[in-house]
C-alpha cells in the first residue's frame, strides 16, 4: 500500500500529452500530483478498510453520472 498525499492539478499541456498517446489517441487532459508526503503502510490497511464490505458502500445514486462530470468540466 502507498498513500501519496500532495497538490493534484487538472493540464492539458501539448507536451505533457504527447507522452500518453496510446493506440493512437491523445488524451485531452491528465492529472499532475504534486508529492508531499509518501507514505508505506501495511497491506492490513486495505483489510481495513472495509472496501469491500457492501454495507459500507455509498447508494449508486448518490454519485454523479461520468456524463455529469464530463459536462462539469467544461
Amino acid at each position: 500500500m502507498l498513500r501519496i498525499n500532495g497538490i493534484a492539478t487538472i493540464t492539458a499541456e501539448e507536451s505533457l500529452m504527447s507522452r500518453f498517446v496510446h493506440d493512437g489517441k491523445r488524451p485531452r487532459s491528465a492529472v499532475l500530483v504534486e508529492t508531499r508526503e509518501v507514505y508505506f503502510h501495511c497491506s492490513k490497511a486495505l483489510r481495513r478498510s472495509d472496501l469491500w464490505n457492501s454495507a459500507k458502500h455509498a447508494p449508486k445514486g448518490s454519485f454523479p453520472t461520468l456524463g455529469q462530470i464530463a459536462h462539469d468540466q467544461f
